[in-house]
């Protein structure tokens, strides 16, 4: 019989669940206020009635330069008689100029407090009986210009749509297009082609049969021999079955199988396949070169906290290997190869806590996540992703197991603080990890001293050495960049940074995160449509194509039977959110 994490009672248990939920839409809550008012964040909020429009490009995976062009959106009607009364609203990312009848615009009646809201103008004594129009020219340049628009003539109203006409940069006229209506690639263009599910499985109909088969022989073959053996029997079986209850036997196994998909790989995988893999090879080779850490602005990914690029740097000078060696590229990746096997077994060590005595579980989550397309490919690429995400396993495997303790100890403490700083040191974004791990710690204490008198000072000081020791392993990079810039989070976003670059969509809007599907027809850059489509793709595959810009230049993966996956991966995604 498997135990509870925690042995909370039910009314502990409804008010966690209700601090679950209220703290989600919390979040939710202030996610979205930020999106629909801090004008620093590119995102359309929805306006009634009209919608935002912008000029109708082919979606580019490479990167836009920061260049300011201005584009110029138009729209001409007919009016029988001069208006007595009409009002024009206007909205622009990220500033704008409006004329009507090739006239400036009068001063506004209404001044908005930034660009996510409409200005109001009263054009009555600009329009005229006969043809108008209503030009706004508009600038951005950390983004595609966007126009938002509604002219009120008392009885009729004419809102920004796809029947408005746009220029950018002195270009022929074009009609419009919705800023929320995801982007088509169109055949020529980089982000266009690539193989697709349908056609695939007709293709690869065998194949996938001849797994299947293989699949149910060895799930077969595996209940076979790990069923009861015989009390005292020496017999072969009862050896295998013995063998075959092993706990560790399923790490052992999947172990192998990695390297020998590793072995295989190693040299067909050309130097330069991964996402921004030349930037860390320069991260690695400037500290090879100059014994020192590089500023956030010598490159493209030295924004990186260090601990990948230094272990990497110590591992090649061992091996007296250079980062833009063909063997020091191998031996980064078999670097690689080792973070991901460790992080499969801290996988597996927190399945063991989370299902205690429940082998079925514990194994079948285990092999989840060994064929879980992120873990294999990102092992693959020269990158931090893998070592920053092993770490916060590693960080999910101490919490739960200081969880499972009737009390906290200092030395579990101490451990929990080095790995969240060695997270933190491996890639800022573990710093999602803190929150999570130190509210489940406060909520186990919480209820613990539901039924007894707890140690309230003492939690408070283990939780506060867990982040003095945290900030003591990381501390001094955040502090570094924040005496350098004014910000202990920085990237190549930043322009404090010298980078000048934005990438499409360059903003978005709520449709984007409402929408799903387009990854189920064409799998590829199919972040270009939606948010949950551009997760699907790169959770159960190599959605965009290892880094790359195009749709030629990419990995040299199985995509027939990568395209099908996408499908068959519909029922575990299933059975993930049904819990």
């Amino acid at each position: 019989m498997s135990q509870p994490l925690i042995g909370a009672s039910t009314p502990a248990r409804r008010l966690a669940l209700a601090l679950v939920i209220c703290g989600a839409l919390g979040s939710f809550g202030a996610l979205w206020w930020t999106c629909s008012r801090n004008p620093e964040v590119y995102f359309l909020p929805r306006l009634a009635p009209a919608q935002w429009i912008t000029w109708a490009a082919v979606p580019r995976a490479t990167l836009n330069a920061r260049v300011e062009l201005a584009t110029v959106f138009r729209r001409s009607f007919t009016l029988d008689q001069a208006p007595r009364a009409a009002t024009l609203s206007v909205a622009g990312l990220r500033r704008y100029a409006l004329a009507v009848n090739g006239r400036p615009a009068p001063t506004p009646e209404q001044s908005a407090r930034t660009w996510k809201q409409p200005d109001r103008f009263d054009v009555h004594g600009e329009l005229q009986a006969g043809t108008n129009e209503v030009a706004v020219t508009v600038w951005n340049s950390n983004g595609p210009p966007a126009l938002w628009a509604s002219l009120d003539l008392g009885g009729r109203r004419l809102d920004s749509d796809e029947t408005w006409q746009v220029s950018c940069a002195g270009a022929a006229w074009r009609q419009a297009r919705l800023a929320g209506k995801p982007k088509p690639a169109l055949a020529g263009s980089a982000a266009y082609g690539g193989e697709e599910p349908w056609a695939s499985l007709r293709t690869r109909w065998a194949t996938l049969g001849l797994f299947a088969a293989l699949s149910a022989a060895a799930y077969w073959l595996f209940n076979r021999l790990a069923g009861p053996a015989l009390v005292g029997s020496a017999s072969a079986s009862s050896v295998a079955a013995r063998l075959l209850r092993s706990d560790f036997l399923p790490v052992f196994v999947l172990g192998l199988v990695w390297v020998a998909l590793f072995v295989n790989n190693l040299g067909m995988l050309p130097n330069l396949v991964g996402y921004d893999v030349d930037s860390h090879q320069a991260y690695v080779q400037f500290i090879q070169q100059h014994h020192a850490l590089p500023r956030a602005d010598q490159g493209w990914e030295m924004f990186q906290p260090p601990l990948y690029y230094a272990l990497s740097a110590g591992l090649l000078d061992v091996l007296s290997l250079s980062a833009r060696q063909d063997g020091g590229v191998m031996a980064l990746r078999v670097l690689g190869m080792v973070i991901g096997i460790a992080h499969l077994m801290l996988v597996w060590a927190c399945l063991r806590l989370v299902f205690p005595g429940e082998r079925a579980a514990q194994r079948s989550g285990l092999v989840l996540a060994a064929a879980m397309p992120p873990l294999l490919y990102v092992s693959q690429y020269v990158s931090n992703e893998g070592l920053a995400a092993a770490l916060v396993s590693a960080c999910v495997f101490l919490t739960l197991r200081m969880i499972k303790q009737e009390r906290l100890s200092w030395t579990s403490c101490a451990g929990l603080g080095l790995c969240l700083g060695a997270a933190l040191l491996a890639k800022a974004t573990a710093l999602v990890a803190v929150p999570a791990v130190l509210a489940a710690l406060l909520w186990k204490a919480w209820v613990g001293t539901a039924k007894a008198a707890g140690p309230g000072a003492r939690l408070v000081l283990q939780l506060g050495a867990i982040v003095l020791i945290c900030a003591a392993v990381c501390g001094w990079h955040y502090g570094r960049l924040w005496a350098q810039y004014g910000s202990p989070l920085i990237g190549v976003w930043d322009p404090r940074l010298g980078f000048s670059w934005w990438q499409d969509n360059g903003y978005r809007t709520s449709g984007f995160y409402l929408r799903f599907g387009s990854v189920l027809a064409h799998p590829w850059f199919s972040s270009f449509s939606s948010f949950a489509d551009g997760i699907y793709g790169t959770l159960w595959g190599d959605g965009l194509l290892g880094g790359g810009a195009d749709a030629v230049a990419r990995p040299p993966w199985n995509y027939d039977l990568m395209a099908v996956g996408y499908w068959l991966a519909l029922v575990p995604t299933l059975a993930l959110l049904v819990g």
